[in-house]
């Protein structure tokens, strides 16, 4: 097959790790695929995995560059990342020949209040020309698109060659030690997770490390500093990811803090690299979660406010044998979230839906 990615931003970016993990894979299985995006991110990578990139050097230059990227490669399926604008590209590109097009939302509408039902009144006019809709979860779409529109289950994945395995509990002493890694960002509450952690550490001896980046540092560090935790919690910042991996065997316990309100269903990528690291995790119980944890068979669930929370780690924490229990399954347990296992198994099925028609 043809396929021809669109995505409004640049390559390289892991927040939509789908921009490059899905080329790379379908031009691996022997599809040709060309992707069209804004110039600054890591195309190098993609023009060395086989995949052809189209640059445009701004917003403006955007849609010259997919109509050139379309005219030459002639495209069976087009697959277009959400973004304003993006339900004009079916009705300039139907041209010739009538590709497949597929919209995909990756992540939930943030967004509340008026400011949110303008953007899902704009997003349902532009999915008007799209043929199908894929998203991270069959609940995360209708949050942006609403309910008008059948939607497809690609879920988000992991590079699980990429992630060590280590089975816990390993031969340790005290303190236990404990990562959270993700945004910092105002909406992700974090200043709860470290007062659940806070309540937590007066119970077990146990350190938290805090890997990632956002807007509420200052209130993060502000709540380290009343649950008088100065000692055992410590903010790191940002790492590449593949540092990151190398770090995770270093840690005991892992927590998959998500909160429920706007985040409910997406699926944290966050969780599946835990667990494919064997870490035993103490998660929310989003409906993200829900789809890759089972309580107390590969993870712990609890309610997202910090006494629930406290109580999840204190269970996982005092409990070696329920630790080993969990540590044995995670793996196989996010097996099916391997990239290309998700490519074959989830989005090649949608696509096919073009030679049916």
């Amino acid at each position: 097959m043809n396929i021809l990615f669109i995505h409004y931003g640049t390559t390289g970016n892991a927040k939509i790790a789908p921009v490059d993990y899905f080329p790379v894979i379908l031009t691996e299985m022997g599809h040709h695929v060309s992707i069209v995006a804004k110039a600054g991110g890591k195309s190098n990578e993609l023009i060395q995995a086989g995949v052809h990139v189209f640059e445009a050097a701004g917003a403006f230059s955007l849609i010259p560059t997919i109509i050139k990227a379309a005219k030459l490669f002639t495209p069976q399926i087009v697959h277009v990342f959400i973004h304003f604008g993006c339900g004009l590209y079916p009705f300039l590109l139907r041209l010739g020949s009538k590709p497949l097009f597929v919209l995909d939302v990756q992540s939930p509408l943030l967004h509340r209040g008026i400011t949110r039902h303008l953007i899902r009144l704009k997003n349902r006019l532009e999915i008007l020309g799209y043929d199908e809709v894929v998203s991270v979860s069959v609940d995360t779409a209708p949050t942006a698109i609403g309910n008008s529109r059948p939607v497809h289950a690609v879920p988000i994945g992991a590079d699980l060659n990429a992630i060590p395995y280590k089975e816990r509990p390993d031969t340790h002493s005290p303190p236990l030690r404990t990562i959270y890694a993700g945004s910092l960002r105002r909406l992700r509450n974090i200043p709860r997770l470290v007062q659940a952690f806070s309540i937590a550490a007066k119970e077990l001896p146990i350190t938290l490390d805090i890997y990632g980046e956002g807007d509420d540092k200052e209130s993060i560090m502000r709540m380290i500093h009343e649950t008088g935790c100065g000692n055992i919690v410590r903010l790191l910042g940002k790492i590449p990811r593949a540092d990151l991996f190398a770090r995770l065997n270093d840690y005991d316990l892992a927590l998959a803090y998500v909160p429920k309100l706007l985040y409910d269903p997406a699926p944290p990528l966050k969780t599946i690299e835990y667990l494919a690291n064997g870490l035993p995790t103490v998660a929310t119980n989003t409906s993200g979660n829900s789809l890759i944890i089972t309580n107390k068979e590969n993870g712990i669930l609890v309610d997202d406010d910090p006494t629930s929370v406290a109580k999840g780690i204190i269970q996982l924490a005092g409990d070696t044998e329920l630790q080993r229990r969990i540590s044995r399954k995670t793996r196989l347990s996010v097996a099916a979230y391997d990239w290309k296992r998700i490519v074959e198994d989830k989005l090649l099925p949608v696509y096919r839906i073009n030679e049916e028609r």
